[in-house]
């Protein structure tokens, strides 16, 4: 999927780059995975499961669910940031 994202960014870069919904799916994949990597895999790396544990599981899930719904939101949103109806 990465290699074929790079793929498709690069085919018109300029309507990802400057369409808000990309920006916003980026960043929320860039703190998913960053998250993920901190918090998420030390939670899940403990032996006895912490009390935050739920509250670390459903911060993953807004996340993630923030990088699909960006995504989706792409084709919805014109490249001059301008929402057609």
């Amino acid at each position: 999927m990465f290699f074929s994202g790079l793929l498709l960014f690069s085919s018109d870069p300029d309507m990802y780059y400057l369409n808000r919904a990309f920006l916003i799916k980026m960043i929320f994949f860039a703190s998913a995975v960053i998250f993920h990597y901190t918090i998420h895999r030390k939670t899940v790396s403990s032996e006895t499961p912490p009390s935050s544990g739920k509250m670390v599981a459903c911060a993953s899930l807004v996340l993630w669910a923030g990088v699909i719904f960006g995504g989706i939101s792409i084709g919805f949103v014109n490249p001059g940031l301008n929402i057609h109806l």
